[in-house]
């Protein structure tokens, strides 16, 4: 991320067409059904049973904080999303666009939820509820997360043994796409030492 801010801020061009590239392989990814774990080690048979063991049992032990922090967050959530594709920003802007949305509408309708409760549970049930709001909701991201890399992972192992050229083939174009990347950062960078010492 810093190579490709970096990219960013000195050459916007080549950055706009590299971000490309990364979404399209980014896509690639999810159609192959191949998570990060396992690319380039699908066929070892100490990972993948070690990345399902491990997601499967912390999905189980957090559930129910994490689907309460789901069912909390459910509304200011598809609101702020609701806001943000209805006013179309680019994909730079996207993401500061989002945060601020969400600054006023998770608080406002977590005011309005909380009197609610308070209304049909009284004060001690809305101090829980305000105090559960944000560990339950970073755990919910996180649980989706798990079950994402989860899902993908079973579908990878099981579709890996017709797939094979399709897992390495992703795996290189991973290692060239992020090449790419430092290379041309790096470059820049020298450029601008190069330009700092001729002054």
């Amino acid at each position: 991320m810093r190579a490709y801010r970096h990219l960013r801020e000195h050459d916007p061009d080549d950055a706009t067409g590299l971000r490309g590239e990364i979404a399209r392989y980014a896509a690639k990814l999810t159609d192959a059904g191949v998570v990060p774990p396992l690319l380039g080690r699908a066929d070892d048979d100490r990972v993948a049973p070690r990345v399902i063991v491990s997601n499967a049992l912390w999905i189980l032990l957090t559930s129910p904080l994490a689907l309460w922090g789901v069912l909390a967050h459910a509304l200011p959530y598809r609101l702020t999303a609701a806001i943000v594709r209805r006013e179309h920003p680019d994909l730079d802007m996207k993401a500061t666009a989002t945060l601020a949305t969400a600054a006023v509408a998770f608080p406002v309708l977590w005011l309005a939820e909380a009197a609610l409760v308070r209304w049909r549970g009284g004060w001690a049930l809305t101090a829980l509820f305000i105090a559960s709001l944000a560990p339950a909701g970073l755990l919910a991201v996180r649980w989706h997360e798990r079950m994402t890399t989860l899902a993908s992972t079973i579908r990878a192992r099981l579709t890996f043994r017709r797939c094979r050229e399709v897992h390495r083939d992703l795996f290189h174009e991973g290692l060239r796409l992020r090449t790419r990347l430092l290379e041309r950062a790096t470059h820049l960078r020298a450029s601008a030492v190069l330009a700092q010492t001729a002054r």
